[in-house]
């Protein structure tokens, strides 16, 4: 049986069958430690259900420009087992959407195991413009994993508006900070807002949690981190940490207080910084998706 899953701005996963057009997806809770917990994932939905139908037209770019139909994407496979995930990830230059790609790719690669996504095609819809989905692609090595995964361009944040995703704290509408500019919020500010909790949620849970670690998560909690600092590694990213590191680490440890993720972050962190300016959107409104 084919089946669509879809995740929202990396807080939110959306599960549906795609047995027919214009299927309705259900928004539900957090998966936690999505994409394992992906294909045995069973959660209460929650808010507005929304048609498939309503995003298929909607126009993405590919890295290299080329406009496509979002919907060409999730229904280009004839193998009905198989599974496709949409994913709408935060803007490029996002820390949210690093590690979901991440944790994506470490799936990939396991697909062969007991903890791996199996039969599936991820379709990643990043905010921000075609060249800063070719910077994050080159970033990340995605084009290793091009039978399994494919990263297109949402410009505008179209995809995620139509799918009702949360646009972030104190967003205004443009025809409304356009005739009250005075009502609007540097995005700059927004964004540092939301860093700290405001109308963010969780947000300071998730920050914490990348320092205290979560020893009881088991190997599925650090595996991903481990193989996301060495290909860090490997495309020149600092702080640079070798497979040495971790001798003598127990195979089934979880994530260690002040390691192996406060030591991606840091990483990633660093590297978003320095290429800001490639990775990050043009649209200052879109900080905060």
């Amino acid at each position: 049986r084919s089946t669509l899953a879809l995740a929202c701005s990396s807080t939110h996963v959306m599960l549906c069958r795609a047995d027919t057009p214009g299927c309705i997806v259900s928004r539900s809770g957090h998966a936690g430690d999505f994409p394992y917990a992906m294909p045995s994932l069973s959660a209460t939905t929650r808010g507005s259900d929304v048609a498939i139908s309503a995003i298929a037209d909607l126009s993405v770019l590919n890295r290299d420009g080329s406009s496509v139909a979002l919907g060409s994407l999730l229904g280009n496979t004839s193998d009905k087992d198989t599974t496709t995930i949409l994913a709408c990830l935060s803007h490029f230059g996002d820390f949210n959407a690093w590690e979901v790609t991440q944790q994506y790719i470490s799936a990939v690669k396991a697909s062969d195991s007991s903890v791996g996504l199996g039969r599936c095609k991820i379709v990643l819809v990043g905010i921000g413009s075609a060249d800063s989905s070719a910077k994050f692609a080159d970033d990340l090595d995605i084009g290793k994993y091009k039978d399994m995964v494919t990263l297109v361009a949402d410009p505008t944040g179209v995809v995620t508006d139509t799918l009702n995703c949360y646009r972030g704290w104190l967003a205004v509408d443009k025809a409304h900070a356009a005739r009250w500019p005075a009502t609007d919020v540097n995005p700059y500010v927004k964004l540092f807002g939301m860093i700290f909790g405001l109308g963010s949620p969780g947000t300071i849970e998730k920050v914490v949690y990348g320092y205290v670690g979560n020893e009881e998560g088991g190997a599925s909690s650090r595996q991903w981190v481990i193989e996301a600092l060495l290909q860090g590694t490997e495309k020149g990213r600092y702080p640079k940490i070798t497979a040495e590191a971790f001798d003598g680490v127990p195979a089934d440890s979880g994530l260690r207080p002040f390691d192996e993720l406060a030591t991606l972050r840091a990483q990633t962190g660093v590297h978003i910084v320095l290429n800001w300016g490639k990775l990050g959107p043009k649209d200052g409104d879109l900080f905060t998706r």
